[in-house]
């Protein structure tokens, strides 16, 4: 997965999705360290019901997600603020 770069956006942005079965947690950095972040292990895509979120907290503006995690999004962000996602693929 190639790094998605979120910024300019004010609120909650909208899910990043992951693979949730590659063997390589995802992580996510960001230019803020105390931005708010909500990671799921429920199907994004699925309309038919309501993603289980948990909040998650940054250090030093690093987090390791954890392994089976489908998708995260920023909370509380401003438009100056850069949330970075990044998973690696299959070598």
């Amino acid at each position: 997965m190639r790094p998605v770069r979120l910024t300019g956006v004010t609120g909650t942005s909208s899910w990043v999705p992951l693979d949730a079965y590659s063997p390589s947690p995802a992580s996510v950095q960001s230019n803020q360290a105390t931005l708010g972040l909500e990671i799921t292990m429920d199907d994004i895509f699925n309309t038919s019901i309501t993603p289980k979120t948990s909040v998650a907290t940054l250090v030093a503006g690093f987090l390791q997600l954890p392994m089976g995690t489908r998708a995260v999004r920023g909370t509380g962000m401003v438009g100056a603020d850069v949330l970075a996602v990044s998973q690696q693929g299959i070598a």
